[in-house]
């Protein structure tokens, strides 16, 4: 019975791979460690540092038989983190084509502190094993993500999937990979939340055949905290339900470090933003030691590379605008470029951006597609002038077509019905 475990990045958390690979091995026997690069690896010094690690690691550009013109089409309309989720049930298929019989997926922000052969032990009677992101029931809620936040992103969180390499397995990737090839947004007004959110209909397709695991030991993470606390016994870590005291603790299998800050690790109560440790001294633990393994790692030495696919070839960011913008003329079949990331070709889409005046290199300087409402200055000044000028607007044309227009708005400012700014044959054309 042939085991894999996997993870997928962007050449800049290649060393944080490593560090996953390596508290993989350490807990687990008879496993093989993949690290899948979504990103491009020209640079020699870079290539040769990938070349050095102990794992085996794949280029997906030159191994998952995706033609270039799709590769690089898919690339440019997805954010890095939409497209490294695109590719994982390629991954996974890749690993079963070369004989795997049991495949288990990890977020590269994850670390595991035991022995995943408990998991593997529950694919012998079922093709798949999630976990959810809460698992205690409460009638007023207390957790720090707000439950929108949880139903918008999806009911499990797929920084963890186990699969068995069967049929039943078989159909659920082939549908998965189907529906990711132009549905693995994040975007709520479309109900998606990457690959994640399909999810959600696991149990709509089979009655038998799916783990989902309430084990507070598995994928404890940011958004589960204030259901989990963490407890020493006999030097091992164990896991306790904070609301519930009659649940029983569990070994903590692997903690999903979502948001921690690597640039920071001197400051340990920046490396999860949001999280109060007043609230939660006993994670203070698995910060430390987490921020111990990364220092003594590779980390640092990837930690500062561009992702190939944020840039045109002439070094302009590409905006989400940008990127929505192109994923409208995909749709609409109006794309005659090969390459989108190419600006020195007649149609190229830079070229149509460039003649619309929608890119600039000071873009780069700007970093507008980070801005929040606290880096524009001045922001409630701006509502205030803003809803003066609605308000201006509500009068003219009265309560009626304003609330109908508010409505319109909702769908009209997605950045793919902006397409008229690059094509004005467009303007017309219905949303």
């Amino acid at each position: 019975m042939r085991k894999a475990i996997f993870t997928i990045v962007a050449k800049n958390y290649f060393g944080l791979a490593e560090v996953l690979g390596e508290s993989v091995i350490n807990n687990s026997k008879d496993v093989d460690f993949h690290i899948f690069i979504s990103d491009e690896v020209n640079e020699p010094k870079i290539l040769q540092k990938v070349k050095e690690s102990k794992f085996q690691t794949w280029i997906c550009k030159n191994n998952l038989g995706i033609s270039d013109a799709d590769w690089y089409n898919i690339a440019f309309k997805y954010s890095v983190t939409e497209f490294c989720t695109f590719l994982k049930p390629y991954n996974f298929n890749f690993l079963f084509n070369k004989g795997y019989d049991k495949v288990i997926y990890f977020d590269p922000d994850i670390y595991v502190f035991n022995n995943t052969e408990s998991i593997f032990n529950e694919l012998n009677n079922n093709f798949i094993f999630l976990t959810p992101h809460i698992t205690t029931i409460q009638t007023e809620y207390t957790g720090d993500a707000s439950q929108q936040d949880i139903l918008a992103s999806g009911i499990y969180n797929l920084g963890f999937l186990a699969l068995k390499n069967c049929d039943e397995a078989t159909k659920v990737l082939n549908w998965w990979q189907n529906r990711l090839w132009d549905q693995c947004f994040v975007d709520r007004a479309d109900s998606l939340f990457t690959d994640q959110k399909w999810m959600d209909y696991i149990f709509s397709f089979f009655d038998n055949g799916i783990h989902v695991s309430r084990n507070l030991g598995f994928n404890l993470a940011p958004w589960n905290f204030f259901e989990r606390s963490v407890l020493t016994i006999n030097n091992e870590l164990y896991v306790n339900n904070r609301l519930d005291k009659s649940i029983d603790a569990s070994n903590l299998i692997f903690v999903h470090y979502s948001g921690f800050n690597y640039k920071s690790l001197a400051d340990t109560n920046s490396n999860l933003p949001g999280v109060n440790f007043d609230k939660y001294p006993d994670i203070q633990i698995l910060l430390k030691l987490y921020e111990e393994k990364i220092s003594k790692s590779r980390t640092a030495d990837f930690l500062n590379l561009n992702y190939t696919y944020n840039f045109f070839d002439n070094g302009v960011e590409i905006l989400h605008l940008h990127r929505r913008l192109f994923r409208r003329m995909l749709l609409a079949n109006r794309s005659n470029t090969i390459n989108p990331f190419a600006v020195n070709q007649d149609l190229s889409f830079y070229n149509q951006l460039r003649k619309r005046k929608l890119v600039d290199i000071e873009y780069v300087k700007n970093n507008m597609d980070k801005m929040r409402k606290d880096d524009y200055g001045d922001y409630y000044k701006k509502v205030y002038y803003i809803n003066k000028f609605f308000l201006l607007v509500k009068q003219l044309v009265g309560f009626k077509k304003y609330y109908m227009l508010s409505k319109f708005f909702i769908k009209y400012f997605r950045p793919e019905n902006q397409y008229f700014l690059l094509d004005k044959k467009d303007v017309s054309k219905t949303l």
